[in-house]
């Protein structure tokens, strides 16, 4: 069997940055260049292992990943990272699949295939998105509302609804802060009281955060979603 080593460097090496980079773009992570530029040289380092001739190596490449993603995730949340971790593992399988299909030796297919990769990675993820997401009203005003299976965050028993800093007015009265997780780290907050939100024709009693949001106006919990 002929291996082009060139191939196998250069693809390995853009592979796992495009791969790394989609998954910190994805989920809006703030993440250290120095990361993603450490974990993709430790990923093309994985090469090594192919040319070992030991018995129990192919159960280390698998686990390599594991180390790949621990380097480029830094997220405090172990439940977090294992799922950052398995959607560089769910990137990898399905690109390496396709190459494995079409035998594909030329780097120019590689591109091609890696974008194709890419694409249906977005779209499934758009899909995942798109099934938990609802409109809300709040002052008139009708929200793009994210529900976060995974947000349980109450304060004095009461959920807290997370809201992007643009729509804060004076309504919103400060009654308290408290520690929240966010993607990378804990972080203090200030709780607001305020007017009531109403989902699905219901009025709804809820504290408020004032957060960086991007994709929506408003994140909620199961519990007021559900």
């Amino acid at each position: 069997m002929i291996i082009y080593i060139d191939l196998v460097i250069l693809s390995t090496i853009l592979v796992n940055y495009s791969f790394i980079k989609l998954i910190y773009l994805i989920n809006n992570i703030h993440y250290s260049k120095i990361r993603l530029y450490l974990s993709t040289f430790i990923s093309t380092l994985s090469i090594i292992l192919f040319f070992i001739p030991f018995k129990y190596i192919s159960i280390i490449r698998h686990l390599y990943g594991i180390i790949i993603g621990l380097i480029a995730f830094n997220t405090k949340s172990i439940k977090y990272k294992i799922k950052l971790i398995s959607s560089f593992y769910i990137l990898n399988y399905l690109f390496i699949g396709t190459l494995v299909v079409f035998k594909i030796d030329k780097l120019i297919y590689v591109i091609f295939f890696l974008i194709f990769t890419i694409i249906l990675f977005i779209i499934e993820k758009i899909k995942i998105n798109s099934s938990n997401v609802i409109y809300i009203t709040l002052n008139k005003q009708t929200l793009k509302t994210l529900i976060d299976t995974g947000n349980k965050c109450s304060y004095q028993n009461i959920p807290i609804t997370f809201l992007k800093k643009t729509l804060y007015s004076d309504e919103f009265i400060k009654i308290g802060e408290m520690l929240t997780k966010c993607i990378n780290e804990e972080v203090l907050v200030d709780i607001y009281i305020g007017p009531l939100i109403m989902i699905n024709q219901q009025y709804k009693i809820t504290y408020y955060a004032f957060v960086d949001i991007s994709t929506y106006d408003c994140i909620i919990g199961e519990e007021l979603g559900g």
